[in-house]
């Protein structure tokens, strides 16, 4: 957005909302920070830029945003409003200041197994839940996880996707349509029909880059960044970094497939697989019923004191900071 369409965007909301200032500005759209005149709080409001809404269309928008709304999990970031306003579309989330993934490592270069089997068990139950939903988050990266009290959120939800649409499967590009370069699965980069495995695609790109302190794709250019899923192999994980599990070094491999058939057929198989690498004998034979989730928070809960379990964040869940562009 131009400065003139900010303060045109701005002043059709002034009457709900009090704008503080911009907190960023990408691709998908501008994120502004204001304050919600009718409930003293604060929150962020993403306008989408003029290139995504033509993509998506105002009615395509509205139907899917009102799927979005209705999602609720204690691992997403809810959405508290959208509509359209001096031609532009947006939605309303939540603002706290808490760091994102990206803050994480940006701090601490890689984090251990346990802590990153921590994180990216909460993102996926965040992701069953959308899936389950018919939705396709589009845009999974560490920008987009949210931290809390030692567990993660996934955020930025305004923009996914139905997985039919009117009967037929969505389709989109990188660059118009969500998705980041070094993240974005290799059927959503070149505008293929997208399931729920392009999402479970971009996931193990997050869970390489928590291991190896970097993301499984670069290059001088968005292009370039792209082009490397197609002509570079990954690195295993276990050949980059001593003690990860051979297991979970092969599950993300497999989840990172060019080819979304090779892939886990659902984001639940991989962290089954992931999970597994973990689990116990006893707990195995005793606890079969245990969902994945449940088991890799035992397992944070045993060798990484500063987190929680994951039954106490259930309850006592807080929101996060809004997604970055």
């Amino acid at each position: 957005m131009t400065q003139l369409a900010d303060a045109r965007f701005q002043a059709a909301l002034s009457d709900r909302y009090i704008f503080d200032r911009v907190l960023g500005r990408g691709g998908m759209g501008t994120v502004f920070l204001a304050r919600d005149v009718k409930h003293g709080r604060q929150i962020a409001i993403k306008a989408l830029s003029p290139e995504v809404v033509a993509d998506v269309g105002e009615r395509q928008f509205s139907r899917e945003i009102r799927v979005t709304a209705q999602l609720q999990h204690p691992h997403i970031l809810p959405l508290i409003d959208s509509g359209k306003a001096a031609d532009s579309l947006y939605y309303v989330m939540p603002y706290l200041k808490a760091g994102s993934l990206r803050d994480l490592l940006n701090e601490k270069k890689r984090l251990s197994v346990a802590e990153a089997l921590n994180i990216v068990s909460d993102v996926a139950e965040a992701l069953e839940h959308a899936h389950e939903s018919g939705l396709i988050h589009c845009d999974i990266k560490p920008e987009n996880i949210l931290m809390s009290a030692g567990h993660a959120v996934l955020a930025d939800f305004g923009v996914a996707r139905a997985q039919h649409v009117e009967g037929r499967p969505w389709r989109a590009m990188v660059d118009s349509s969500g998705g980041t370069p070094a993240y974005v699965s290799p059927e959503q980069a070149t505008g293929d029909h997208l399931d729920a495995r392009s999402d479970l695609y971009s996931l193990a790109c997050v869970l390489y880059e928590m291991l190896t302190g970097q993301a499984p794709f670069a290059g001088d250019s968005d292009q370039a960044t792209i082009a490397h899923r197609f002509t570079k192999p990954v690195p295993r994980i276990d050949e980059l970094v001593r003690g990860v599990p051979s297991g979970i070094s092969l599950a993300v491999a497999k989840a990172m497939s060019v080819n979304p058939q090779m892939r886990f057929p659902s984001v639940g198989r991989f962290m089954d697989a992931v999970g597994s690498e973990y689990a116990t004998p006893t707990s195995v034979m005793t606890r079969s019923s245990w969902r994945w989730s449940e088991r890799l928070g035992i397992l944070g809960f045993r060798l990484v004191h500063r987190f929680q379990s994951t039954a106490e964040s259930k309850q006592g869940l807080k929101a996060a900071t809004t997604p970055t562009l």
